[in-house]
């Protein structure tokens, strides 16, 4: 049986359980590619935002890299405060 009031939609009747076949429009694509692109705009953004922050870029794998920006800040000033000593 096919549903006359839109041409893409074809609808197959079933006793059990009704399944239906439905073709996607190619107008729909653009949206599509759109939002695709813009996840992995977002990704890039993310490492070059964070390489423009703390001036290396950034470790896979780690949550928080606060931690670690803190730590090699920490022992930046306790090599400075070495060469002053000696």
């Amino acid at each position: 049986i096919t549903n006359r009031r839109t041409p893409s939609t074809t609808v197959f009747v079933s006793f059990y359980r009704p399944k239906r076949a439905i073709e996607m429009p190619w107008q729909s694509l653009a949206p599509l590619v759109v939002v695709a692109t813009m996840f992995n705009v977002a990704a890039g953004l993310v490492g070059g935002i964070h390489y423009v922050a703390y001036g290396k870029s950034k470790e896979l794998g780690l949550p928080d890299n606060e931690f670690n920006y803190r730590m090699d800040k920490r022992d930046q000033y306790l090599k400075q405060l070495a060469k002053n000593v000696k």
